[in-house]
């Protein structure tokens, strides 16, 4: 956020937002009006709802309404009339030229970017039934999803987040495609089923930004409503839509980008795609934020000059993986590694046990109330938490009395399956980042529950930030009492925790060398950290730390080299 010295309004000063009636749009609102009372505490501030012609016409697609601006245009009017003196809009709904006598006075900091899949059979966009209906209104969705799959059925998706959220449970979808940013903002994080990832589909410009409108002549309150203004997501942004005006887009084209900053640079992708999805042009471009408008020009132009082929691949296509997580989780990543041709083997090396002394537990339980956030970096420590207080007599529900944190979508569904909202998930999946975003004050009290062996590091965190931490075991990790007593022939190991590399080396002992010739997949930095310390080589470390992660990294790793076949295997 810029940092201004706050505006002095005149005391019987109002300022009238205007803003659409869905609960999403309700909640960016409210959201800004409190940014702005914590800059002026005595700002008297009006909501006027004002319906759109995107609001009035829920059958015809967006397309044929005509693109961006659908779901501005009134408020926009509205502001030029003096109807209303601040509108606050999505900004990936602003067409990419701004209204004349208006200004974007401030956008703010950005929410998660992605877009999301929530189905009703609680899996991902590859792990859907051949054939399966997806809901989207959008092209640039569309196109992206019929590239990876091929074989699904796209089906018309329109309404507030609210409403498409409820049609995603229905027969009519097998599973819709959101943004990601609406839903979290509602609160509804447990019902993602997958995060899509941005190096393989790319958002609308702008999505998850908010766009703070005023008229160009509101000088006062552009001195307030400035200090709103996040300086690098109005870099990134602006490179987005500049992109996205360049190539002439709106609804009507695949078009999709995304920029942040990386190692001091902005850093820019973007892609237009056929409406099949069967031709992508993917690009991307660095340089300096001053020139995000620049950049976003000129990747437009290299991605006009043509397009480049797709088609369906077996990435990982005759090699064997073996998969060392515990055997009641193994299944997903053993599915998303048969779907790309890979032939999974099962190899637990880890276990999950209740605790020997379940004292500190309780105790902890007993006081849910005087902590203002509950933190679960596991699904495995939400079902023992749920176990403990199904055994105590008490129902999970008990978790609402503070605020919910969740490392993941894993462990958000597994809260959602209780009943329990979830209210924040870092853009992230790690604990240290957990530390460094979660909404907690200095002073507030966070209760953190986890495995006994699991790192420190999320505890330190907010201690370095003055939050008072109770940290407490839920449950134990332990080796297998049972594991398989020959160590097989695989291409490739993954490795999802620390646990699972420490527990591999002693079961394999002698047969270690084994794992010499293996390629090494690792979730995130901390396994692959504790890899290393064992002697073992790191091939690959997920960027995002899920299992969707895991497996992208090794379609990454293995599409530099050649299929097995062509290798004479």
């Amino acid at each position: 956020m810029i940092n201004h010295k706050p505006a002095s309004l005149k005391p019987k000063s109002k300022i009238v937002v205007g803003t659409r009636g869905s609960a999403l749009a309700q909640w960016q609102t409210n959201h800004v009006i409190a940014a702005l009372e914590r800059l002026v505490p005595n700002l008297q501030i009006e909501t006027r709802i004002i319906k759109t012609s995107g609001d009035q016409d829920q059958t015809r697609s967006l397309a044929e309404l005509g693109g961006l601006g659908v779901f501005t245009k009134e408020i926009e009017n509205a502001l030029l009339a003096h109807e209303i003196d601040l509108a606050v809009h999505s900004l990936k709904d602003l067409p990419t030229e701004t209204t004349e006598g208006l200004t974007l006075a401030a956008i703010s900091a950005r929410a998660d970017p992605r877009d999301c899949i929530v189905s009703r059979h609680r899996v991902g966009l590859m792990q859907l039934p051949r054939g399966a209906r997806v809901g989207t209104a959008s092209a640039r969705r569309s196109a992206q999803v019929l590239a990876l799959r091929p074989d699904v059925q796209i089906v018309p998706l329109r309404g507030n987040v609210d409403t498409r959220l409820r049609k995603a449970q229905t027969d009519a979808y097998d599973a819709i495609v959101i943004a990601a940013a609406g839903a979290l903002r509602l609160g509804r994080a447990s019902e993602i089923t997958e995060y899509l990832p941005l190096d393989t589909f790319l958002p609308d410009p702008g999505q998850g930004a908010l766009a703070l409108e005023i008229r160009a002549d509101a000088v006062e309150l552009a001195s307030l409503v400035s200090q709103l203004d996040h300086a690098p997501t109005r870099a990134a942004v602006m490179a987005e839509r500049a992109c996205l005006r360049a190539l002439g887009g709106g609804c009507r084209m695949p078009i999709g980008a995304h920029a942040e900053m990386c190692d001091g640079e902005l850093h820019l992708r973007a892609l237009i795609a056929s409406d099949d999805g069967t031709r992508i042009t993917r690009g991307d471009m660095r340089g300096d934020r001053t020139r995000a408008e620049e950049l976003g020009t000129e990747l437009a132009q290299r991605l006009s000059r043509g397009a480049v082929g797709t088609k369906p691949v077996a990435p990982l296509r005759g090699r064997k993986f073996l998969i060392t997580r515990a055997r009641e989780q193994a299944a997903g990543l053993a599915d998303k590694i048969r779907a790309r041709g890979g032939e999974p083997i099962e190899f637990p090396t880890i276990d999950f046990a209740p605790l020997d002394d379940f004292a500190a537990l309780d105790a902890a339980l007993a006081r849910l109330r005087e902590f203002d956030w509950v933190i679960f970096t596991s699904a495995n420590g939400v079902r023992a938490v749920a176990d403990r207080l199904h055994a105590l007599g008490q129902s999970p529900t008990g978790l609402a009395s503070a605020k919910v944190a969740a490392i993941g979508p894993a462990t958000a569904h597994a809260l959602g399956e209780l009943g329990v909202r979830v209210d924040f998930v870092p853009t992230k999946f790690l604990g240290e980042q957990i530390a460094v975003e979660l909404p907690i004050e200095r002073g507030q009290r966070a209760l953190l529950l986890r495995a006994d062996i699991a790192s420190a590091a999320l505890a330190r965190g907010l201690e370095a930030r003055r939050v008072a931490v109770t940290d407490v075991d839920a449950y134990r990790t332990i080796a297998p009492k049972n594991p398989m007593n020959e160590l097989p022939r695989v291409d490739a190991v993954t490795f999802t925790s620390s646990s699972t590399v420490r527990n591999l080396v002693a079961l394999v002992n002698g047969a270690r060398d084994n794992l010499t010739n293996a390629a090494v997949f690792c979730i995130g930095p901390v396994t692959a950290q504790t890899a290393r310390a064992l002697g073992l080589r790191v091939d690959a470390v997920a960027d995002e730390h899920t299992v969707d992660g895991l497996v992208r990294a090794m379609v990454e790793f293995y599409g530099m080299q050649p299929d097995a076949d062509e290798r004479g295997n």
